[in-house]
């Protein structure tokens, strides 16, 4: 896959308006989880970075490891949208979760085992 200039220059280039201190910890991860979901998620990369940024803040001071495979699990996921987004409005936090959620398939470490079957 191969990102347009501007795609991959937001990406390399982004950091929090408001970094937390795990930033430098999770940073390279959730650049790597953008670059490999951007083309194809429906969401503008700056969002696809400020979700998967609250994701990885959020799993890191809940003391899982820094390991994408394990963010975007869907346990992982859910238990981050009602501990972790306590502070946004239901909508917002079902569109953050929904921005986590489209990096997952795309990511090498993610397998369908992953993948939640339809009721």
């Amino acid at each position: 896959m191969t990102l347009d200039a501007e795609t991959s220059a937001t990406i390399t280039g982004y950091r929090p308006q408001n970094p937390q201190p795990e930033w430098g910890l999770v940073a390279g991860h959730v650049r790597m989880l953008v670059a490999a979901s951007a083309d194809r998620s429906p969401y503008r990369v700056q969002r696809l970075l400020t979700a998967t940024t609250r994701l990885a803040v959020w799993c890191h001071r809940s003391g899982l490891p820094d390991d994408p495979e394990v963010w975007l699990r869907h346990e992982t996921i859910d238990a981050f949208i009602l501990t972790g987004c306590t502070d946004l409005a239901p909508s917002s936090a079902q569109t953050t979760a929904a921005g986590c959620g489209t990096c997952a398939p795309r990511w090498p470490g993610w397998n369908a085992a992953n993948k939640r079957r339809r009721r």
